[in-house]
């Protein structure tokens, strides 16, 4: 075996969320978020491999994006296009988001976790 962990093993989880920890915070180097305190940002939520990307406007989500994707792609993890949503909450812009050329589908509402 020349890299990764054996199936089963129990430090897998935890070197996942490192690695990925450490793109998202590349990813977010610049703050991009919504407002959350006079001087604070919430740039993400993230629980396991899914992560919700926050931004005020449509440029940001943008560059959010293309940014993980490159940060996770420089450690072997994928963006899956199928399984990425994209929703807009109050906001008259319609634009649709791209990565690699294929276009993210728009949602009104998304179940999570759910069959």
């Amino acid at each position: 075996m020349r890299n990764g962990v054996k199936h089963g093993c129990v430090l897998s989880p935890l070197l996942f969320n490192i690695v990925l920890d450490t793109a998202i915070s590349k990813a977010n180097e610049t703050q991009r978020g919504i407002r959350w305190t006079l001087t604070d940002r919430l740039e993400d939520f993230d629980y396991a491999d899914d992560i919700c990307l926050l931004a005020h406007t449509f440029s940001d989500i943008r560059t959010k994006l293309q940014r993980l994707h490159c940060e996770t792609a420089k450690v072997g993890l994928k963006i899956s296009i199928i399984k990425t949503k994209e929703i807009h909450i109050h906001t008259p812009n319609n634009q649709p988001l791209h990565l690699n050329d294929h276009q993210i589908k728009q949602v009104s509402e998304f179940p999570y976790l759910a069959a």
